[in-house]
């Protein structure tokens, strides 16, 4: 809803160096007024010598959101977005820009994270990736020229309609180059994700994923109880659990450059519902709302029939008893007897993972 009544905005706008932030004076800080219907500019000031501006609007929506911009050497940054409320002036939060390089530092791969969905009805499965970007230095990096992106990164070469999902990179900036996915946007400081979409064929039975470049923690879940990872450092720890989709999750750290890793369709299967007591929060991994999102735009297939796995089973019981008795006795319990539950837990449940994660399957 607007109102008549008007406001300002003031805030400051700094550059970041090694050693500290320092004021940037005499850079040009816009308003911006967005809305349901797309953003425009509202006012404009340069920076004054301590890197301050005070900007105005004549009017408010309290409909909208505000954010304040500046660029610096050809790269735009941005103050957290705010709602205009009652307040006369309106502090916004400080603007950190930083100097530009065509070569350092270094982008590492600080997640990646694989989603794969059970079969559509055309035999072709879809798979989300969300990949995090990390620049630990004090500049951002940005590309030399049209031919050289900021990052790039290998994709299975089976991949197909390879699509960019919004993330904190604009999609118009994230392209597929041969086997990889490449990044030509200016990436500052800190992290970002990247989401990108692709089909495997039907005919695809043994998936390699490769890596070309060392990533610190990495995931790989499928929504199909069939798939497992074959080869690599991957451990399963756990189902997540989104708006009734089950998702699988094989886990490692530290993930070398060059480490084979291979996904193989259509083995045993096992029950989801017998792993209840290890499901984790969707909200463990980053952007929970955009995989909530992807989930809900795909056909959810009918459940396939999987054989009952009574040492699972009988390791399942025992867990939750354990948990039942502990949660019944723990205010009176020693810090030896709770030491004790913690390490016996911990030893059934790394045995039911390597159980699960060999495929055990009782005689």
């Amino acid at each position: 809803m607007g109102s008549a009544q008007g406001f300002s905005v003031t805030g400051r706008v700094l550059i970041r160096t090694e050693t500290d932030s320092v004021p940037l004076p005499g850079r040009m800080a816009v308003l911006h007024e967005v809305g349901l219907v797309g953003g425009r500019p509202i006012d404009s000031v340069l920076t004054d010598g301590n890197g301050a501006y005070r900007l105005r609007s004549a009017a408010r929506d309290t409909a909208a959101g505000y954010l304040v911009s500046v660029e610096h050497g050809g790269v735009g940054y941005f103050s957290e977005p705010f709602i205009a409320g009652d307040d006369a002036v309106i502090a916004a939060s400080s603007i950190v820009a930083y100097d530009t390089s065509h070569s350092l530092p270094e982008i590492t791969v600080v997640e990646r994270h694989i989603i794969i969905r059970s079969r559509d009805a055309d035999g072709t499965r879809r798979v989300l990736e969300l990949i995090g970007l990390g620049n630990d230095g004090f500049v951002t990096r940005v590309t030399s020229d049209s031919t050289q992106p900021v990052w790039q990164g290998a994709i299975p070469s089976e991949a197909l309609q390879f699509e960019v999902g919004q993330g904190d990179v604009s999609p118009q900036l994230v392209f597929r180059n041969g086997d990889s996915v490449a990044v030509m946007a200016p990436l500052s400081p800190g992290s970002k994700q990247i989401l990108i979409t692709y089909l495997l064929p039907a005919s695809v039975r043994t998936l390699n994923i490769p890596v070309d470049q060392p990533v610190q923690d990495m995931n790989i879940m499928f929504e199909d109880t069939s798939a497992t990872v074959a080869e690599g450092p991957f451990t399963l720890t756990g189902v997540e659990q989104l708006d009734q989709v089950s998702l699988f999750r094989y886990s490692a750290a530290s993930v070398l450059a060059g480490t084979p890793i291979q996904v193989r369709f259509g083995t045993a299967g096992f029950a989801v519902a017998r792993l209840w007591w290890i499901i984790i929060p969707i909200v463990a991994l980053t952007m929970g709302a955009v995989l909530y999102w992807w989930l809900k735009q795909q056909p959810v297939p009918a459940a396939t029939p999987v054989a009952a796995d009574t040492d699972t089973d009988q390791l399942a019981r025992q867990i939750a008893l354990m948990d039942q008795e502990y949660e019944a006795r723990k205010s009176s319990m020693s810090d030896t007897e709770k030491d004790t539950y913690h390490k016996k837990r911990a030893e059934l449940k790394a045995s039911l993972s390597e159980m699960l994660a060999a495929g055990n399957k009782p005689s």
